[in-house]
């Protein structure tokens, strides 16, 4: 996938727009209400090229560790899981929030 900049009205640049940071979450399933998020990723790019010392990669502990057909999917076996760290704020999905910040922009995923 190819990253691209979305452009929605009255959207500022930023001082550096060669800066990107990508995330890339691990989740127990798709539905936000009843899945848990168990892993986080990201790694800033700047200047068109990765930036290791910038970077991130954590374990969160759900309730419960995912089940065996999603554990195939990720990699993240449950006992990685019960090591993970406990999730000290909530999280939100800005996918479901995006539309009413930004009502006439017509992307419908990120990946568009």
């Amino acid at each position: 996938m190819a990253m691209r900049r979305l452009a929605w009205p009255g959207h500022r640049r930023s001082a550096n727009p060669d800066c990107w940071v990508v995330l890339d979450l691990e989740t127990s399933g798709l539905d936000t209400g009843r899945d848990a998020l168990l892993a986080i990723g990201a790694v800033a790019l700047g200047a068109h090229r990765i930036v290791m010392a910038d970077s991130l990669d954590m374990v969160v502990r759900p309730a419960q560790a995912s089940s065996r057909s999603n554990i195939l999917v990720h990699g993240l076996g449950a006992q990685a899981q019960r090591k993970g760290v406990e999730l000290v704020n909530p999280w939100l999905d800005l996918a479901q929030l995006a539309p009413a910040l930004h009502p006439r922009c017509l992307a419908q995923t990120l990946d568009e």
